[in-house]
């Protein structure tokens, strides 16, 4: 076999733990917040695949394993790049039609965030990572026994992690940081007026996002009659063909708000905050409750 040079073995090994360990962050990121990760999922309208998303993180994982030890670069280096290929025109169909910005490739981990054309950018460059790994590795290295037990090492504790995330999910295991929360703190005050002697009701929801949908008629019920002095929705994005609206012919304001003051107050649409002597007394997400539900769980009216 042809001898590699000293300078393609250099970058071939920092390609290869470059794309490695991105993928393995990747995989142990999104599995750390499912929550955010299955919303994602919704909004590129996608939720009959909620339930493969262990899946998916767990085979990023695993190719990112093969990738740091070596084992099959050339096979790994090909089926990684696929996967890459498939997730970037995922995203291209996501923020093309459904105003999806966040490709959520590192959960919320907001120093990992990348605006579209970045994140393009960046798939663009392990692509190109990849393709050194497949070119200058050997067809097939030989993948010792140290080699499988270190990838087991690490695909064992992580399949773990992974299925235990997942099947604790709906689990709260955290307050939420904006619980009995001053409103003063938080960006509200730059998105609308609040007074300290009133009551608000606020739903953060997003055009795009089908479960939003899904609930929204819960939510004109709260104002039959009214459930605080104001109900207010703050809407991601814009409704610019007007079928929202012309759906759900609202009775309540709606104030469209940008995305990155939003994801301020919450990473997950849609968020109900109940808002009582200048303090944000409730925080439910991922659903619009009922009005019963919401006077009898949260209000104790019943």
């Amino acid at each position: 076999m042809e001898k590699v040079p000293t300078y393609h073995a250099t970058l071939t090994l920092i390609s290869r733990l470059v794309v490695g360990l991105l993928l393995l962050l990747s995989s142990f990121t999104k599995a750390g917040d499912w929550e955010a990760f299955n919303h994602l999922l919704f909004q590129y309208g996608l939720p009959a695949i909620v339930w493969a998303a262990p899946v998916i993180v767990l085979v990023e994982a695993a190719a990112g394993i093969c990738l740091l030890l070596n084992i099959y670069p050339r096979q790994a280096s090909l089926f990684s790049a696929g996967m890459i290929a498939v997730f970037s025109l995922v995203f291209l169909y996501g923020y093309l039609f459904r105003d999806v910005t966040d490709c959520g490739c590192f959960g919320n981990t907001a120093l990992l965030k990348l605006p579209p054309w970045a994140t393009f950018v960046r798939n663009g460059v392990l692509l190109l990572l990849l393709f050194v790994v497949w070119r200058f590795s050997g067809n097939a290295t030989p993948a010792v026994r140290k080699k499988y037990l270190a990838a087991l090492g690490i695909l064992l504790p992580a399949s773990f992690f992974i299925g235990y995330t997942f099947s604790h999910r709906q689990r709260p295991v955290k307050v939420h940081p904006l619980y009995q929360r001053a409103v003063k703190e938080t960006v509200l005050p730059q998105l609308l007026s609040v007074s300290p002697d009133s009551t608000y009701l606020i739903v953060i929801f997003s055009y795009r996002c089908d479960g939003c949908w899904n609930y929204f008629d819960n939510m004109k019920r709260y104002n039959d009659p009214a459930i605080a002095d104001r109900l207010v929705a703050l809407s991601v994005g814009k409704d610019s063909t007007g079928m929202f609206h012309d759906y759900f012919r609202p009775d309540f304001e709606i104030r469209e708000v940008d995305e990155k003051t939003v994801t301020q107050l919450t990473q997950v649409a849609p968020t109900m905050l109940y808002i009582a002597g200048d303090t944000i007394r409730h925080v439910i997400q991922g659903t619009i409750l009922t009005r019963y539900l919401f006077e009898k769980n949260y209000l104790e009216i019943f």
